[in-house]
């Protein structure tokens, strides 16, 4: 089929072929880079600010149960309660701020449900809390103190326990994507290996079939000049 071909063509032949491969090569590298670059970003976003944002609720959360207790303590002064009252306000924003950017993440049917759970927990909590700090404005801590003491335990377990398995969820989501990212990775260089060897084999092979079939009419030409320049009229043209 070749050897029917003018020689330009032979030669766009070849061209094209190697475009072709190292189209497929370029695409893939493309592909697959823009698709891991994509999960990183969305498992910076969505994944690791949202276990960095969870963790930290619970940590100012168990701040503010230890001020809580603090404030309860019969040797904590009026001095010390206001100074304990207003870190427990700045904690509470800490964790307004926090849950909120947590908000804007998008979340799945499984972080929705034990976000809805977190915070019916965390109102439990601040109501109590609401109530422990009236009954300690009228003097009576002992009173305050039992009411928090038998009040806020089962609120304050179920806030953390559904943080923490929010956190846990996200970072199995987060491996999970990593995961698909290295195999992503994988397939890539194995297509772009095989890709750029069929290449480069199917470029040989062209190109030496070609270079043949250029050759031979060449060498049959040189022959003739050879015989024509030695006296031998008899060679057709």
């Amino acid at each position: 089929m070749l050897k029917n071909l003018n020689t330009a063509t032979k030669i766009m032949i070849l061209i094209s072929v190697t475009a072709i491969f190292l189209g497929i090569v370029g695409y893939a590298g493309y592909h697959f880079s823009a698709k891991i670059s994509i999960l990183m970003d969305d498992m910076y976003k969505n994944n690791l600010l949202s276990v960095k944002s969870l963790n930290a609720a619970r940590t100012h959360a168990r701040s503010i149960e230890a001020d809580m207790l603090l404030l309860l303590h019969p040797l904590t002064n009026k001095q010390q309660e206001t100074a304990i009252s207003r870190e427990i306000g700045e904690n509470t924003e800490i964790i307004n701020q926090l849950l909120g950017n947590y908000e804007k993440t998008r979340l799945d049917a499984f972080e929705k449900e034990n976000y809805a759970v977190a915070r019916e927990s965390l109102n439990l909590v601040r109501q109590v809390r609401s109530r422990t700090v009236e009954l300690l404005t009228t003097g009576n801590k002992e009173a305050a103190f039992l009411y928090y003491d038998q009040n806020s335990l089962k609120p304050l377990n179920d806030l953390n326990s559904s943080l923490k398995n929010l956190a846990d969820h996200i970072a199995e989501v987060s491996a999970k994507e990593n995961k698909e990212g290295i195999e992503d990775a994988v397939l890539a260089g194995r297509i772009i290996l095989w890709a750029t060897v069929a290449a480069i084999l199917l470029a040989l092979c062209i190109g030496f079939v070609i270079a043949r079939m250029i050759a031979a009419p060449l060498g049959i030409m040189l022959k003739d000049v050879e015989l024509v320049a030695a006296g031998d009229l008899s060679v057709k043209k």
